[in-house]
Parts: C-alpha cells; sequence; structure tokens
C-alpha cells in the first residue's frame, strides 16, 4: 500500500505539525514501513493463548462529597473565560 501525500499532510495536521513538501515526500514511504510492521503483527500466531491479565472489576464506594469552587477549579489555568476552560480551535 502507498500512502498518498495528502494522508502524511491530514496526519501532521492532526498532530499540528507543519511539515515542508519535501518532508511530506519523505515520510510517505516510512508510513508505509510502520503500515507494513504492524501487518506483520496482525499475522502473528498466538496458539491460541490467553493473555497474563487479571480481569478486576472493583468500584468505591460512592460518598456524595462537596464540589470545588469556581476559583479553585480555574485557580492555576489562565485558559478560561466566563465559567469554561478555553482550548485551541480546532480547524
Amino acid at each position: 500500500m502507498k500512502t498518498k501525500p495528502e494522508t502524511v499532510r491530514k496526519v501532521a495536521n492532526l498532530a499540528r505539525i507543519n511539515l515542508s513538501d519535501k518532508e511530506v515526500e519523505k515520510f510517505a514511504p516510512e508510513f508505509d514501513e510502520i503500515l507494513e510492521l504492524f501487518s506483520q503483527l496482525s499475522n502473528i500466531k498466538t496458539n491460541k493463548r490467553s493473555n497474563n491479565f487479571k480481569k478486576v472489576n472493583e468500584f468505591r464506594e460512592d460518598i456524595e462529597k462537596p464540589c470545588l469552587s469556581e476559583e479553585a477549579i480555574f485557580r492555576n489555568t489562565k485558559n478560561h473565560e466566563d465559567r469554561f476552560f478555553k482550548g485551541p480551535k480546532i480547524k
């Protein structure tokens, strides 16, 4: 599979990275290599072994407590307006 330059640009945009046309050309084949490695991982035979992770579902007791004040909530950020956090604009 050959990665298109548009795909590299889209991923770079999502990561908020500015790439030149030369960098896009360089990274497209590298994307192909990475995707090929992931493809190889999906072909590994595991002999139906179960994983060693123990599934635990523990819930803490639900205790009602008073909420933080607005002053305490926004104390450590400059990125707020009125009663809301402000984030960067998404294209």
